[in-house]
Formats: C-alpha cells, sequence, structure tokens
C-alpha cells in the first residue's frame, strides 16, 4: 500500500495535533463496526476471511508528520524530498509569529518542490487571495481552510489532495517511460557500437601481442591508437548512462535561475545520440546568454518531449512509401513584444522575452486537430506508438514556468513551437 506522507506546520501544538488525529483517524478502522461485520458474516453463512461487503471500512495508509514553525517545516521537507520520500500534502498555518509566516513558508515550499498539494489554514484575512496569488503565483495545489476548521473538512482534503498528487505522480512517470522508450532504440544502437568497436578493438591488441620479436617502444606505439580508441568508447558508454540516469531522475531540481542555451545544448546532445539517424538536428542562437529562473529537469523534459515528436512526425508518422528524416531546427533570439504584436499573439502580454523555436520539417497537424494535442492521452501517432501525455505535460509545464506557447503548422510542410519565457 502507498504512503500518503502529510505534514502539518502550526506554531500551536493543539491545533497541529487536532489536525493529525482527524487525518489519522479519518479511514481508521472501528472496532465496533468491525465486530458486527463479523457477526452478520456469520449470520449470513459466510467466513469472517470473505471479501468486505461494499459498506465496509477502508484503512488509508497516511503518516503524518508535524513541525511547530515554518522554518523546521521547511527543514523537515527538503529532507523528505532529497530521501526520495516527499510529502505530498502539507497544512501550513498563516499566523506563526517569531519567525516565518504561512505566506513566506508557502513561497519557500514551492520554490522546494513545485507538485506538493498546500492548505494554508488560517482564522484571519492577513492576506486577500489576490495577494497570495501574486506572491506564489497561480496553482491548481493550493487550498485555504478557515479556522474553526471541522474534522470532516480536514480529512477530505487529506484524502483529496493526496489522491491528486498520487495521480500526477502516475502520469508524470508514465510520460517519462514513454520518453525513454522512445529513444531506446537510439540508445541501444549506440552501446552496440561502442560494444562492437571495442571488440574489434581488444582482437587488435591480442593480435599485437602476438606478434614476436617487437621491442618495447614499437608495442608501445603499436598499442597506443588501440588503447585510445578503447578510452574514447569507454568515455562515449558513460556519456550514454548519465544520460539514462538524468531521464530517470523522480526529483526535479528546485527552482534556480539557469541558462536557455546550456539546457537546449544539454538536450541536443541526448537527441543526437538517439532520434532516428535520418533527422539533422541544428541550433542557432542570437544570445550568448539566456538565463531564466525554471526547474531545469522540468525544462529539460519539455524539450525533449517537443524534440521526440518532431522526429516522429518525420519519421514514424510519415505514410508508407514516403522517404523518412527531414530537419529538427531550434532557434533562441531575445525579443520585445509591443501591444500590437504581442495581440497577434494568443495570449502573451506584451514584455520582453526570450523565444524559443523548436521546427521540423515532417507531416505537419491538420488545422482541426490543432485544439485538441495539448489534451490528454489524445494522439496522432497512431496504436501504440504514444500515450498522448507529452504534449499535454509540455503544456503544464510552461504554464508552471508562466512561459507561453504559440503553434505554426501545416499538413505536409512541418510544425513549429514557438515557447516565450519571460526575461527577468
Amino acid at each position: 500500500m502507498i504512503e500518503r506522507r502529510i505534514l502539518v506546520i502550526d506554531d500551536q501544538k493543539d491545533v497541529r495535533e487536532a489536525i493529525a488525529v482527524a487525518i489519522e483517524r479519518s479511514f481508521a478502522v472501528d472496532e465496533s463496526q468491525a465486530l458486527v461485520d463479523k457477526m452478520k458474516a456469520r449470520l449470513g453463512g459466510r467466513s469472517s476471511e470473505s471479501p468486505a461487503a461494499p459498506h465496509s471500512h477502508s484503512v488509508m495508509n497516511y503518516a503524518v508528520d508535524t513541525a511547530p514553525g515554518g522554518r523546521e517545516g521547511w527543514d523537515m521537507a527538503c529532507a523528505a524530498l532529497d530521501d526520495g520520500v516527499p510529502y505530498s500534502l502539507i497544512f501550513v498555518d498563516m499566523r506563526m509569529p517569531g519567525g516565518w509566516d504561512g505566506l513566506e513558508t508557502m513561497k519557500r515550499l514551492f520554490d522546494m518542490d513545485r507538485k506538493v498539494q498546500i492548505v494554508l489554514c488560517t482564522a484571519f484575512s492577513d492576506y486577500s487571495w489576490k495577494e497570495i496569488v501574486e506572491a506564489v503565483g497561480k496553482r491548481d495545489n493550493l487550498l485555504i481552510l478557515k479556522k474553526p476548521f471541522d474534522n470532516v473538512e480536514v480529512a477530505q482534503m487529506a484524502l483529496a489532495l493526496t489522491e491528486k498528487y498520487l495521480a500526477e505522480e502516475h502520469l508524470l512517470h508514465s510520460q517519462k517511460m514513454e520518453t525513454i522508450g522512445a529513444l531506446s532504440a537510439g540508445l541501444a544502437h549506440d552501446f552496440n557500437n561502442i560494444i562492437s568497436s571495442v571488440q574489434a578493438t581488444v582482437s587488435s591488441m591480442v593480435f599485437t601481442l602476438d606478434i614476436a620479436g617487437m621491442s618495447k617502444e614499437q608495442l608501445k606505439d603499436e598499442l597506443s591508437s588501440d588503447i585510445a580508441t578503447v578510452t574514447e568508447a569507454v568515455k562515449q558508454g558513460a556519456e550514454m548512462v548519465q544520460i539514462l540516469l538524468s531521464l530517470s531522475k523522480r526529483q526535479e531540481l528546485p527552482l534556480a535561475p539557469v541558462d536557455l542555451i546550456e539546457l537546449v545544448d544539454r538536450v541536443l546532445n541526448i537527441c543526437r545520440r538517439t532520434l532516428d539517424k535520418s533527422v539533422e538536428v541544428a541550433f542557432n542562437h542570437s544570445v550568448d546568454s539566456a538565463v531564466i529562473n525554471a526547474y531545469p529537469v522540468q525544462i529539460e523534459e519539455m524539450l525533449l518531449n517537443l524534440c521526440i515528436n518532431a522526429s516522429h512526425a518525420m519519421t514514424i508518422m510519415r505514410p508508407d512509401g514516403e522517404l523518412c528524416g527531414g530537419n529538427l531546427a531550434l532557434s533562441l533570439e531575445r525579443i520585445v513584444l509591443d501591444i500590437d504584436l504581442a495581440g497577434k499573439i494568443t495570449e502573451v502580454p506584451p514584455g520582453e522575452y526570450f523565444r524559443l523555436s523548436v521546427s521540423d520539417t515532417g507531416v505537419g497537424i491538420k488545422p482541426e486537430l490543432i485544439s485538441q494535442i495539448f489534451d490528454p492521452f489524445f494522439t496522432t501517432k497512431g496504436e501504440k506508438k504514444g500515450t498522448g501525455l507529452g504534449l499535454s505535460m509540455v503544456f503544464s509545464i510552461l504554464e508552471k514556468h508562466n512561459a507561453f506557447l504559440d503553434l505554426q503548422s501545416k499538413p505536409g510542410v512541418g510544425t513549429t513551437f514557438i515557447i516565450f519565457f519571460p526575461v527577468g
């Protein structure tokens, strides 16, 4: 059974203990009810080990910890995240004198883990909802619980929000497995080349050693080239292992200033090794640096998904008999959108942006399908060729970064995804 980890942060011991008890007891087995159920089972001729009746109680595996202040709670949440067992839900009191208040604690918690569900507990209107949103952004993982609270409210929130967290984790895992699956053929091909290179070189070294009458200097000269070849092959193999490790990361790095150019270079290094060799990859940028505040692992996953989709549009999605391959081109520039120019792009307000374009020369998207491509589980790749989660995750990641997305596509010509990252 999956453990649902919950943290309660409140400076009042009785309040945090009351929340913890309300959660822990919400699905506890009622011993008297269990006895009645056993008696009914026997009277009905059923074994007490028979499957439970529809009204029987379920047991929810909650693990509830508490902290007396924002700093202490943040330290506990950081430690849990580092250990790979993060809290799925955190209750945070708004008023906590002598340290971080609820708003400051929330900001730090969201910076640490953007996926965590938070319930803000408050008896007073210290901040308006508008001020809270301005401080932590528009979020679907933040709720308000007014004091004095009812135990049923706490139990409902605990169940609903931990369920939501687990569902989102499952979707992320499914999408990540799809990404790794899409790259596996290229990785296997490269690994096979590396192994073949090592095998051939070792055979050459064995042959050299079998040659009689060779001096130490001659032997050194003969083997140096082979040793260099093996060393380079081992280095390439180590790089590919690092690619697999980066793709399999469970937890993302915290929000931090990162250079888009470096992120794109890392993603394209993976693409050049793993995508179909008929796809030519290029990256042009008119700026030397493009620093944004971001979750770097999430941005890399977003870019990787766009590149994989572009590759598929130029290979597996082409009609039978049509030549596979094409150009995957990425470009980055810094632009200023005035009111007139911003008005031509859906939902992008005026301002200064880093504009990142991902273009392919693939099959394109039919106009009537464009409105559906970001829907979860919608795919045009055909049966067993995609889960339909990639673009929905792209949209979700960009939304979390306050970035905007525009799309241009023409069937038979290709598609361009244009991303606007706010500067500063």
